[in-house]
């Protein structure tokens, strides 16, 4: 099968994805026909060094097609396999074709002018300022190797990603880079004596090392604001200060206060010790006291029954005062008498006699309910 080569393509200055960006590649379409007659259609990779051909995408056209009516699209990166009345689009970057059909009319189809565009752009942004866009999302190096690169990350937001581990200075000190600890953590480092911060169990660290690795401090200069929460930690460490201070006051005074109170404790304890031992004797005493007053009370009952006896004897004796038997012959006489509210009544008897020398004699008996007298008198 006779094999025809209708169009070679220019070397490629972009970055396209379907085959080797070194310019040593070329893009080249070959038309032939299979085994069943079909016209085909094939484009390849060629290596201008080795002359080695690659094909990259087989296809067929629905259209004739000339060396003339073809072209390439180098701003959109597009190869145009044209005819009469269409051509086959193929896409550099994505390895795919799609058809077009040409307006009616006789028109001169051309590819669209490029102005490098595609690499590098000025635009003007929202800002009204003018700003640089590039057109791939990819830059390399003359080795291939991505120097930037655009990617959306995990949560669907585009970052911006740096191929090598170490952004340096014209110096070759390191600005930023990234290193892997000996706990297989990634950390961050800023500058060539590293301000340094990763991520371990949930928590963002951040410390700084000298040149030797070893922890130093990170000073806040002074008309800087180091905030928590919008909170400035200087003031609220003023304020620490100045309650750390009044506490350490209040300790103090609370120390001497519990100096004092410890020893108003043990003399407390003491007392307590004391009224202890004192209650114990009180309660000895009060029980002693309490038998005494129970035989007090029992000696006031008797007293009383006694006093009662004594006023009752009171009054007999008034009562039985109360009448004369001493008169010559028999007497008989009724008293009575009153003591204490005690009522007696008294009866009494007597016999009297004048003897015939002058003398006299006298027997007297008197009595109550509960007394009796019985006397006898002479008189010379």
């Amino acid at each position: 099968m006779k094999t025809i080569l209708i169009n070679l393509a220019i070397l490629f200055t972009f970055i396209p994805s379907a085959f080797s960006q070194t310019t040593s590649n070329m893009l080249m379409v070959k038309s032939y026909r299979d085994s069943n007659g079909v016209q085909k259609y094939s484009m390849n990779q060629v290596d201008i060094n080795t002359g080695t051909v690659t094909q990259l995408l087989e296809f067929e056209s629905p259209y004739a097609t000339c060396a003339g009516c073809s072209f390439f699209d180098g701003y959109n990166g597009q190869y145009f396999l044209g005819g009469a009345t269409g051509a086959v689009i193929y896409d550099v970057g994505t390895n795919t074709i799609k058809n077009i059909v040409y307006p009616s009319g006789g028109f001169l189809f051309a590819p669209s002018l490029w102005n490098g565009d595609e690499v590098i752009s000025t635009s003007t942004a929202s800002n009204g300022e003018t700003a640089v866009q590039f057109g791939q999302d990819t830059i390399t190096n003359s080795d291939g190797v991505t120097l930037i690169s655009t990617a959306t990350n995990t949560e669907g937001t585009l970052v911006t990603q740096i191929g090598s581990n170490e952004l340096v200075n014209a110096s070759g000190d390191a600005m930023i880079s990234t290193q892997i600890n000996e706990d297989g953590v990634e950390e961050i480092h800023i500058g060539e004596n590293s301000l340094i911060t990763m991520e371990s169990g949930g928590v963002q660290q951040l410390w700084a090392e000298d040149a030797s690795g070893n922890a130093i401090d990170i000073n806040i200069k002074q008309g800087t604001n180091l905030l928590i929460n919008g909170s400035n930690i200087a003031t609220g460490i003023s304020t620490n200060t100045a309650n750390i201070a009044t506490n350490t006051g209040n300790i103090a005074t609370n120390t001497a206060n519990i100096a004092t109170n410890t020893g108003n404790i043990a003399t407390n304890t003491a007392n307590i010790a004391t009224n202890t031992a004192n209650i114990a004797t009180n309660t000895g005493n009060i029980a002693t006291n309490t038998a005494n007053i129970a035989n007090l009370n029992n000696r006031v009952d008797n007293l009383y029954s006694e006093m009662n006896n004594y006023s009752q004897g009171i009054a007999d004796a008034i009562a039985m005062s109360q009448f004369d038997l001493s008169q010559p012959g028999f007497n008989i006489g009724v008293g009575v008498g009153r003591f204490q509210n005690e009522t007696r009544p008294a009866i009494g008897f007597g016999y009297g006699k004048v003897l015939s020398n002058g003398k006299s004699i006298n027997l007297r008996f008197s009595t109550t309910s509960d007394n009796q007298g019985l006397g006898f008198s002479m008189n010379f």
